[in-house]
């Protein structure tokens, strides 16, 4: 599977946020990485040109993704420690 059809899905972006939030918790610095995060997001969606039927909603699905990503991996990242 080549790297664009992998960021193509919600689940990458979900890992990358699941790998944020885990790693750092909730800080200052977990937060300007998700903010970078979601900028990275809007980017790749304007780069990859206009909507298609067929595959617009699991694209746009990985913004989402991505928070609830972050979100589960600080819960465990709290629960560990």
């Amino acid at each position: 599977m080549d790297i664009a059809r992998f960021a193509d899905t919600p689940f990458s972006w979900a890992i990358v946020g699941f790998i944020i939030g885990i790693a750092l918790g909730v800080n200052a610095l977990s937060v300007i990485l998700m903010a970078a995060g979601l900028g990275l997001f809007l980017l790749y969606l304007r780069l990859h040109g206009p909507a298609e039927e067929s595959n617009e909603g699991w694209l746009f699905a990985g913004g989402p993704a991505f928070i609830a990503g972050w979100i589960a991996g600080f819960v465990v990242h709290g629960l560990v420690l």
